[in-house]
C-alpha cells in the first residue's frame, strides 16, 4: 500500500492509504494538470500577456463572489419602455389636442355666428 497527500474539499489535507495503481493514476493526473497550466501560462506569455493566475467566472462563483452583470435588468428595461411609451401617448394627445382645437373652436364660433 501507499500513500498519498489529498486534499479534501473543505480545505484541509490528509496522507490517504491507497493501492499503488491508484497512486500511479492520481499522480500522472496531478501532473497532466500542472501541465496544462504551464502550458497556458507560456501562451499568454507568448502573446504578450501577463501572466497571472486563471480567473473564471465559474471559480468567482464557486468562491462565493457575484459580479454584476453589464446587462441591464430585464424588469428595469421594461418598466422603462412602459414609461416611455405612456409619455409619448400623453405628449401625442397634447400636441393633437393644441393642433385641433383651436380649428375646431373657429368652426364652431364661426356656424353660432351664421346662425
Amino acid at each position: 500500500m501507499a500513500t498519498i497527500k489529498y486534499t479534501f474539499a473543505d480545505g484541509h489535507s490528509e496522507e490517504v492509504e491507497v493501492t499503488e495503481e491508484f497512486k500511479r493514476e492520481y499522480e500522472f493526473l496531478l501532473v497532466r494538470e500542472q501541465a496544462l497550466h504551464w502550458k497556458e501560462m507560456k501562451q499568454k506569455e507568448r502573446a504578450g500577456l501577463r501572466c497571472v493566475k486563471n480567473l473564471s467566472l465559474e471559480k468567482f462563483g464557486e468562491d462565493g463572489y457575484d459580479l454584476p452583470s453589464e446587462t441591464p435588468d430585464p424588469l428595469e428595461t421594461l418598466v422603462a419602455k412602459e414609461e416611455r411609451r405612456e409619455r409619448y401617448q400623453e405628449e401625442a394627445c397634447i400636441v393633437l389636442t393644441q393642433a385641433v382645437l383651436p380649428d375646431l373652436l373657429q368652426s364652431q364660433g364661426s356656424e353660432h355666428e351664421k346662425q
